[in-house]
């Protein structure tokens, strides 16, 4: 048991070490950011990327003061929401990534869940969409495995917003990223699309783009990236590589279509009376044959049937109880008339049936139900009528889609019942070359250390063990394995102390019982000289023994077997104690001499006159 203690203290020490939080930078002013951060986070990573003048927005968050004058925390309230979630008071952080985090480098992070989250940074110069591409990039992991939320980012319109008033309301152009709920999940394309015609502003929904749900799993970073060209088509890539690629004006890339269709259906169009669309029709010259019997039934009684020999008309199926008796608290009154159970007639058991015999129903073979005439085609078929369509008055061809994106901010807006989502490098432009050099810079640098780390080493030992190899882990991959799978303590625990249980129970308590054993045997068989042979030594040279009072020779009477009645009674005796077992065995052993020369007045064979041997037992000392 001190073994035990010592254990379950071990591993409390275990997880406490394991699990302790990593240093953070707390956001919840709307400027002022408390930096408290480990030295190797107190630096810019190793190589930051340029401002160029085609950059509209590029935040890395790795200069936490910086963060915290350009980002605005909303403090708003949702419009509909339940009372005690409308406000966005969602807490954010700028801080490391919890696992394999680039020196240096450090993110925005959404700190609450089940909390409506808000923030927003204006553009250092407002986007408007003309003849180059649009370039949105930035990274994001779901650090706490999501289940239901989003890390999706919003493109604000350039108009004047109050950024601490943000909510889901407020007019946005596009809207880019990852949502899931339970098993469904989307990656949004949102373009707030403005009629040209009528100047009707109005949401424009992309199905195009899919994504694997490990991605809210994993932990990983993830970036999204997604391009629209002035030729209306537009580009999604996730992780660097190109996802989904299509042309804004196909009719089935966005739902509704953001054209609108060149024809429409004429409403006024009605299908003319003598509009025939039956395909065929019963021949109007067939004739009934004159053997045709409409009024013959479909089934009839089987005319070969035979009673079965033996059938007991008489007897019923069911016969009342004959052992059934009423219960004594009866009342006819309130219960009814008393009728005992059915039960099965057991003259019925051993005969082919019991009551009245019926045959069999069988199909009619006469039957032809009524006559119907064949079909034949129809002379007069004119097909499937469809009204008629007309050329769309509303209809328009928009060469530039995008012509109506206008940026002036981003910002996420955020509902979420998982907290560390994890945002970084939000990057706007119109060059995709700058955008790919941003990502060698951040992105790939993330990718490769979680490449060359990022496999925990249960995986990397099950790999390499799987190829006739092997690896120790180290204390920091098991530690960063524990963190992330905390259902491992538990299987540790039950690991360390089962087999220890074991043991305990069925080796130490085996290693007793045997001795025990051995003991009692030992004491049956022994040919060891113990207290009682030397007063049978005694005895033989003549010497008269003490008497013994009459309790202690019935005593010893009741406890004198043979040898033949001991082995049979050897089970029971092994379950005694030692010392019972070995004074039994020794006083038995006295008894069986004892008993075998106590002939009364018998001489010793060969004796002549010698004297006769004492009856009385010699006393047990």
């Amino acid at each position: 048991m001190e073994s035990m203690r010592w254990l379950f203290a071990l591993t409390a020490i275990l997880y406490l070490k394991v699990a302790s939080p990593a240093s953070s930078v707390e956001f919840d002013e709307y400027n002022a950011v408390e930096i408290d951060l480990n030295e190797e986070y107190k630096v810019s990573p190793a190589i930051p990327p340029e401002f160029q003048k085609n950059v509209y927005f590029l935040d890395t968050f790795d200069k936490p003061e910086e963060v915290a004058k350009r980002w605005i925390k909303s403090e708003a309230k949702k419009p509909e929401a339940a009372a005690d979630i409308e406000q966005y008071d969602g807490k954010w952080r700028v801080e490391p990534m919890v696992n394999y985090a680039l020196k240096g480098d450090l993110g925005l992070v959404v700190a609450s869940a089940n909390r409506h989250s808000a923030i927003a940074a204006p553009l250092s110069r407002p986007f408007k969409f003309n003849n180059s591409p649009l370039v949105i990039q930035y990274e994001v992991a779901f650090q706490d495995k999501l289940d239901c939320g989003g890390g999706y980012i919003k493109l604000l319109t350039n108009e004047k917003h109050d950024l601490k008033k943000f909510n889901n309301l407020t007019p946005y152009s596009i809207m880019f990223g990852p949502d899931i709920c339970g098993s469904k999940s989307k990656i949004h394309f949102i373009l707030n699309y403005k009629n040209p015609k009528t100047g009707k502003i109005s949401e424009k929904h992309c199905n195009m783009l899919k994504a694997p749900n490990s991605i809210f799993q994993d932990k990983q970073p993830h970036l999204f990236r997604l391009v629209v060209r002035p030729d209306n088509t537009y580009a999604f890539y996730l992780d660097r590589e190109l996802k989904h690629e299509g042309n804004a004006t196909q009719e089935d890339e966005f739902e509704p279509s953001i054209l609108p269709p060149l024809e429409i259906v004429d409403e006024t169009d009605k299908k003319p009376e003598e509009w025939d669309e039956r395909e065929k029709i019963p021949d109007p010259e067939a004739v009934k044959p004159d053997d045709w019997d409409e009024t013959l039934p479909a089934t009839i009684v089987d005319p070969a049937a035979e009673k079965p020999a033996g059938w007991l008309d008489d007897e019923p199926e069911f016969i009342p109880d004959p052992n059934a008796i009423r219960p004594d608290d009866w009342d006819a009154d309130m219960d009814g008339e008393w009728e005992p159970a059915k039960v099965e007639n057991p003259l019925c058991k051993t005969a082919p049936g019991c009551g009245p015999w019926s045959p069999p129903i069988i199909p009619n073979p006469d039957y032809k139900g009524p006559w119907r005439a064949p079909l034949i085609d129809n002379p007069n078929y004119k097909g499937k009528w469809y009204p008629r369509k007309i050329p769309n008055p509303e209809y328009y061809d928009d060469k530039k889609v995008f012509s109506c994106v206008n940026i002036g901010a981003v910002g996420f807006e955020l509902w979420s019942l998982s907290k560390n989502i994890y945002f970084d490098n939000i990057l706007l432009t119109d060059s995709v070359e700058y955008a790919d050099q941003l990502t060698q810079q951040t992105y790939t640098l993330k990718a490769d250390k979680f490449s060359a780390e990022g496999q925990s080493w249960f995986d990397s030992w099950f790999s390499t063990a799987s190829n006739g190899k092997s690896k120790i882990p180290t204390w920091n991959e098991i530690k960063k394995y524990f963190q992330e799978n905390p259902w491992m303590y538990a299987v540790t625990i039950a690991v360390v102390l089962l087999p220890l249980v074991l043991y305990c129970t069925f080796c130490c308590g085996s290693r007793k019982s045997k001795q025990d054993k051995e003991s009692s045997a030992r004491a049956k068989k022994t040919d060891e000289v113990v207290a009682d042979d030397a007063v049978e030594a005694e005895m033989a040279e003549g010497a008269e023994p003490e008497e013994i009072n009459e309790d202690e020779e019935s005593d010893g009477e009741r406890r004198g077997v043979s040898n033949q009645e001991q082995d049979q009674e050897g089970d029971d005796e092994e379950r005694n104690s030692q010392e019972d077992s070995t004074d039994s065995s020794a006083y038995n052993g006295k008894d069986e001499e004892s008993t075998s020369t106590e002939a009364p007045d018998s001489p010793v064979a060969g004796a002549g006159d010698a004297p006769k041997a004492p009856k009385r037992r010699a006393r047990r000392d």
